[in-house]
């Protein structure tokens, strides 16, 4: 039976990783937005404004890496032996680097596109996904780490969470898009093409490499809001902004993650 003094012991460690768990949460949160507001104010004058989204991405790499690789190296001392020859080259490390790498290259495309034409309501929902993902993921882990070893206890936290958090999300974000995201109503009177090419106005006019990155999303909600408006009669167009915010939520969610591990083990030092 426990005594008073185990008792107020355990809930003070308790009350600490609660409070550490929200602290990297909130840092990260306010680390990535306002990145993302500097990429976003920047990129209307200068293509400079990339090196803003460089800090995300590399800590998004940072924090996937040991998450892809420490499950591997720990199945592998399961499965090959210590005197084989190819334990030398079978580290996981390339591994690990090419999937952080693929990931980055989806994610933060995303996000930047996300940075430069978000609304103040869908700016929120996305700081508040971002919160919350990375919050669940460690009070997930802390669970989890009571029943399982590491690696793997982090390694099943981070997929839980990201379904945990993303599915409610999905939700809100396909509400707050339908609800409050503008549609220009001048695209009943246009072409699908031109709906693209109007859409493409808001890109700067100084073109270059990184708006043509960005015109094949702007086409694709060009698209999206054009199909709206002309089959708004039918219900199934409700589906284009589930999938929209599906696919985009298991992505920031991910990301948020990644970023909160990265905040937790390089910048504030978290002991092992």
């Amino acid at each position: 039976m426990p005594t008073p003094n185990g008792e107020a012991r355990l809930y003070s460690q308790r009350t600490k990783n609660v409070t550490r768990a929200i602290y990297i949460s909130f840092a990260a949160t306010v680390s990535a937005a306002l990145l993302l507001y500097i990429w976003r104010v920047a990129y209307a004058h200068t293509d400079w404004a990339i090196f803003a989204l460089l800090p995300i991405a590399i800590a998004i790499a940072a924090g996937m890496r040991p998450i892809q690789k420490a499950p591997w190296k720990a199945s592998l001392r399961l499965v090959l032996r210590a005197d084989s020859p190819y334990g030398k080259y079978l580290t996981g490390n390339i591994r690990a680097l090419l999937l952080s790498f693929l990931f980055v290259l989806i994610a933060i495309p995303i996000l930047a596109w996300q940075g430069l034409s978000a609304t103040v309501e869908h700016g929120t929902t996305m700081a508040a996904a971002f919160f919350f993902s990375g919050f669940v993921n460690i009070a997930c882990e802390r669970y989890l780490i009571t029943h399982l070893h590491q690696p793997f206890a982090r390694a099943i936290a981070v997929s839980l969470t990201t379904w945990i958090v993303a599915v409610p999300f999905i939700f809100v974000f396909a509400l707050t898009t339908w609800t409050w995201e503008p549609v220009n109503l001048d695209l009943l009177e246009m072409s699908v093409l031109d709906a693209i090419k109007a859409r493409w106005q808001d890109l700067p006019g100084r073109g270059g490499w990184i708006a043509n990155g960005l015109s094949v999303f702007y086409a694709y909600e060009a698209v999206k809001h054009w199909l709206v408006l002309h089959l708004h009669q039918y219900k199934f167009v409700g589906i284009l902004f589930s999938i929209d915010a599906a696919v985009f939520c298991l992505i920031l969610c991910r990301s948020a993650i990644v970023f909160s591990h990265a905040i937790d083990t390089y910048v504030l030092f978290e002991k092992k």
